[in-house]
């Protein structure tokens, strides 16, 4: 197991605070700024949120990989936040997911943390989300073969843990994963916990 930190975890200096919920800390950081703090605390890998950089020019791209090299970091690229698929309901959002994965493999990353909805875009009625997310997610799975990334999906308030697990399983592909967020696992799992196929 190799220790790693989100850029998610600075939302705050990357300009994203929640009115009402957080503090603006008044202050502000760069992506080469957060690569130096994570370096400082001596972890292995970073977790790159692409809302932070949502449309990188190949300058950009080329020079993240550089720094990321130069820091000995192993990166993760993320997508999705705040929504993603908007459970489904987004199929035109696939375009951007694989345009993500090109991203993530031209950085150097073998993954892409992705997002399939969040807590506003949950519909009851879980048999419909299925099947609107399964062609979505097998179609990006596809795309992600091709450039050698995984997806691994994070339950992000919309997935409970046993549709999560049947959602891997029906698309059953090496090239789509789970995400296991350590914070709303137990919130999202309301009859066992999160099995992971190994």
């Amino acid at each position: 197991m190799k220790l790693a930190i989100d850029s998610y975890s600075y939302h705050r200096y990357f300009g994203e605070v929640y009115a009402g919920l957080e503090q603006d800390p008044g202050t502000r950081i760069t992506m080469r700024g957060f690569l130096d703090r994570a370096k400082a605390l001596g972890v292995a890998g970073v977790s790159l949120e692409s809302c932070f950089i949502p449309y990188p020019s190949p300058d950009e791209i080329a020079t993240l990989r550089a720094e990321l090299e130069e820091r000995s970091l192993e990166p993760v690229w993320a997508w999705g936040h705040p929504a993603g698929l908007r459970s489904g309901c987004a199929p035109g959002e696939v375009a951007d997911l694989k345009r993500h994965a090109e991203i993530a493999a031209a950085v150097g990353a073998k993954v892409t943390g992705i997002c399939s909805g969040g807590r506003r875009t949950r519909p009851d009625n879980w048999s419909y989300r299925k099947e609107k997310l399964v062609p979505l997610l097998t179609n990006a799975a596809a795309h992600a073969k091709q450039h050698g990334v995984v997806l691994t999906i994070e339950h992000h308030i919309d997935l409970l843990a046993d549709e999560l697990v049947e959602l891997v399983d029906t698309i059953d592909s090496p090239w789509l994963g789970v995400c296991s967020d350590s914070r709303i696992t137990c919130a999202c799992s309301k009859t066992r916990p999160l099995r992971l196929k190994s």
